[in-house]
């Protein structure tokens, strides 16, 4: 039982990292300037954004190895 749950924490892992890590490219393809127009702050916003969202994650983790 505890194999399975092992093996299905890793499937969905990288399938989930594997859409992360796909978004996160399409995030960076907004930083083509001949395409887009964006300011300074709102690029600070969306990486703020990001850092929270992953320290989130990363204690939630953190919380269940005490």
């Amino acid at each position: 039982m505890a194999r399975d749950r092992e093996e299905s924490f890793k499937k969905l892992a990288e399938g989930r990292m594997s859409k992360l890590l796909h978004d996160v490219k399409l995030i960076g393809n907004l930083s083509d300037k001949s395409n887009y127009k964006y300011t300074e702050e709102q690029v600070e916003e969306i990486f703020t954004e990001i850092d929270e969202a992953i320290d989130s994650c990363r204690n939630k983790f953190l919380e269940q190895c005490v």
